[in-house]
């Protein structure tokens, strides 16, 4: 979906402001009541809500109307992964709920911390519009710290089972990367997680997994694997790598690798340029080899020659321990 926070800018000093009401809204949480002050973005079947509660602490609600069984199993899913996954680098879930709605379906509501800050979407837009770029120290900092996240999930080893179990993220792009106020980047959105190993045996099989990811993932961040499914193969969490290092060139470059390669032709097909692979670096701003190879190895077509998220946190720890930069 849309970016959470996109119309924050626009949004947030006309919602605290203490003369305007909030609406009749209300969030019926199982302890808490969340009264909502505006709508700040929408997408597919979700809306998201600045609401605040009685100590006026303010929230971010995703409210999620099910009208079908499989909107319902994603929003279930989706609470289950931020239960799941608690990290530093990873948006808290501080309440949910589930009600029956008026026409027959669920609705399902989602509280977590409102960063004012907005994504790292909104500031690479920022930056953008000012003509400034990241330092390349900046970009590292922030790369590890979301790579530490999908560790968390790549690595995931149920304590009830013999055999790790991954999860994959699914939709790691810049809109789905949220800034806190001290700076700390936190992964959010989880409506595409899930369990990250999926074997594909047939046609049907690999036709569903491909419209899933054409309805829950950014297309400019999207692996070669996902854009065409495969009838015989094995998806993994890799697919993540892919998208991060995506991220990551756009931190640098203000696009995606694929985006600029097109925007450099004046046009062509995007899902034919990632599953072909080949990208370039622009002459500026300028980075080191070291972050040019770490990218590449990241946007590798070739899933089994492409890093873990393991291995792309170590290669990070590396480069940063080189100029003293890194934080445990």
């Amino acid at each position: 979906m849309a970016s959470f926070f996109s119309s924050f800018k626009e949004s947030v000093h006309s919602a605290l402001d203490q003369y305007i009401k909030p609406t009749s809204k209300i969030f019926q949480f199982e302890d808490k009541q969340l009264y909502c002050k505006e709508l700040l973005g929408q997408g597919g079947f979700s809306h998201v809500y600045l609401a605040e509660d009685t100590d006026h602490q303010l929230y971010a609600v995703k409210e999620m109307q099910c009208k079908m069984k499989e909107q319902f199993i994603i929003a279930k899913q989706e609470i289950y992964a931020l239960r799941l996954f608690v990290h530093d680098h990873i948006v808290p879930l501080e309440h949910a709920a589930i009600t029956d709605d008026a026409k027959g379906g669920k609705l399902v509501w989602l509280a977590m911390p409102y960063y004012e800050r907005g994504t790292l979407q909104d500031l690479l837009e920022a930056y953008h519009m000012n003509d400034q770029h990241f330092k390349e120290r900046q970009i590292l900092r922030l790369i590890l710290d979301i790579s530490r996240a999908l560790e968390t999930m790549h690595n995931y080893h149920p304590p009830d089972q013999n055999q790790p179990v991954p999860w994959a993220h699914n939709d790691i792009k810049p809109g789905n990367i949220v800034i806190a106020d001290n700076g700390k980047p936190l992964l959010m959105d989880f409506g595409s997680a899930a369990p990250a190993i999926l074997s594909i045996s047939s046609k049907q099989e690999a036709t569903q997994r491909q419209d899933r990811a054409e309805e829950h993932s950014s297309m400019p961040y999207r692996s070669p694997e996902l854009m065409h499914v495969q009838e015989t193969s094995t998806l993994d969490a890799k697919v993540d790598v892919w998208s991060l290092g995506c991220t990551m060139f756009a931190m640098a470059y203000g696009a995606s690798p694929f985006e600029y390669m097109l925007d450099r032709q004046g046009g062509g097909s995007l899902s034919l340029a990632v599953l072909n692979g080949k990208f370039l670096f622009p002459p500026m701003p300028s980075y080191s080899d070291s972050f040019k190879e770490l990218v590449s190895w990241m946007i590798t077509v070739n899933a089994a020659q492409r890093p873990t998220s393991s291995e792309v946190r170590m290669r990070l720890e590396s480069m940063l321990h080189k100029t003293n930069q890194v934080e445990t």
